[in-house]
């Protein structure tokens, strides 16, 4: 209802709460209500996002979401490859999409949850300056984001800093995702995390790893 006054002389619309408070809402220059869905007690936005598709799309409208990969590389025995946020960032990260592909025998692929990055990749072929903003023409992703692939490594012993988070079989010349749909690793700023993936490869055929992550 209107007709009420705030302490301030400004017309409500609104009304009095059992305390006899006078509670009124926000409306627009037409008198429509303005209303928005809350989380952690601020307004949802590419900021403060629910995560799912609808504000991952927002995001690439934004130029906040990035892609990037191996290119097809000539598989060596034993591919790695890990994409790696450390606790010096300043933003918060989501990855919803990591693509394997390797197209000679099937292979068995372990993905490890890292919160140090694995120094026998680090040590191969950095790729992030490949990464794309999925917003042509958006800005490069955050400096201390990092990606790296190598031949000839294992996956690690089992560590605080390297757990296990999913092993699957790639069939002969398929890819596969390792996130269900809808899936996906939230990184939030001044943590370090990421992932490793461990490819039981020939020294035979291609091989590639792609990531597409959201920085914010």
């Amino acid at each position: 209802m209107s007709g009420f006054t705030g302490n301030d002389g400004s017309a409500l619309i609104g009304g009095l709460n059992p305390s006899g408070v006078v509670q009124g809402g926000i409306v627009d220059a037409a008198g429509r209500w303005l209303v928005s869905q809350t989380l952690g007690g601020s307004p949802l936005s590419d900021v403060n996002p629910e995560p799912n598709i609808s504000n991952i799309q927002q995001m690439i409208l934004n130029g906040k979401a990035f892609s990037c990969s191996t290119g097809k590389v000539t598989a060596a025995a034993n591919m790695a490859g890990s994409w790696f946020s450390p606790a010096t960032s300043a933003k918060n990260k989501i990855i919803w999409s990591v693509r394997l592909f390797y197209n000679n025998n099937s292979q068995v692929n372990e993905t490890r949850l890292i919160t140090a990055d694995d120094a026998s990749i680090v040590a191969g072929t950095s790729v992030i300056g490949q990464a794309t903003n999925l917003k042509v023409g958006g800005a490069a992703p955050e400096a201390v984001t990092a990606m790296h692939y190598a031949g000839g490594v294992t996956a690690p012993a089992v560590a605080a800093s390297t757990q296990p988070f999913d092993v699957s079989e790639i069939q002969a010349a398929l890819f596969m995702e390792v996130f269900p749909p809808g899936g996906f690793l939230y990184i939030p700023a001044g943590v370090a995390g990421g992932l490793a993936c461990y490819g039981a490869t020939t020294a035979a055929g291609f091989w590639t790893m792609t990531v597409h992550w959201t920085e914010y």
